[in-house]
């Protein structure tokens, strides 16, 4: 589109934008890769789903969350790092920063416009912030037709173990701000909280457990 299309060109162009905006939104969706689409997919179930676990944790929300689950999609091995409880290497405060601007980028390249990425101006891991760009967008995401297609994308992925798996990436890689027998407990508690009957976190409780006693044991030595 330029200064040089005429009023019937400009006219046409317009007419093939859809005036519905489900219509606009499955557009934007359905042109994403099938591999960009999938990774799109974790990243909408995880702004849908209500993990019931009160207003102190919002991690989902965080754009180092989606980078964790970047980083598993990359490197399977890390998550059986994660569970098998082995913790570190820390990240520094440069590390967690580029981990953000990058994941931003990738979001950004990815959402199609479907998602608002924030710079909040908070410190890490609330630094940057992803969420649907407006209602109808998350409307849209909710409709049969469309949860339908997120599922497919989704395959047997679960968001409720998937924020678990962050929640272990948060203590195994972020540098603490405080002791580990402070953390242990919410994180604890974060992980039992999203454990059901049908999808008992086993792992990964004991996993916590396993990382917090290594950590301790390298907190008293040093």
């Amino acid at each position: 589109m330029g200064n040089s299309w005429s009023l019937t060109q400009l006219r046409d162009a317009l007419d093939e934008i859809p005036n519905d905006f489900r219509l606009l939104f499955d557009q934007m969706l359905r042109r994403v890769n099938r591999l960009e689409g999938m990774m799109l997919a974790r990243t909408f179930i995880l702004l849908q789903t209500d993990f019931s676990m009160g207003p102190a944790l919002d991690l989902e929300f965080t754009v180092y969350a989606h980078a964790v689950l970047d980083d598993i999609a990359d490197n399977p091995d890390l998550e059986a790092q994660l569970l098998d409880g082995s913790p570190g290497p820390y990240l520094n405060d440069a590390d967690c920063n580029s981990k953000c601007i990058q994941m931003c980028r990738r979001l950004i390249g990815r959402c199609q416009g479907l998602l608002d990425i924030i710079e909040t101006g908070n410190r890490f891991l609330d630094c940057h912030r992803v969420d649907f760009y407006q209602q109808t967008v998350s409307d849209f995401s909710e409709e049969p037709e469309t949860a339908s297609y997120i599922q497919e994308l989704l395959g047997d992925f679960n968001p409720k173990q998937a924020l678990a798996h962050i929640i272990l990436a948060r203590m195994n890689f972020i540098q603490p701000q405080k002791p580990v027998e402070c953390r242990l407990g919410p994180y604890m508690l974060q992980i039992i909280s999203l454990s059901t009957d049908v999808l008992p976190l086993f792992h990964e409780v004991e996993s916590l457990k396993h990382m917090a006693e290594r950590i301790f044991s390298h907190e008293v030595k040093t």
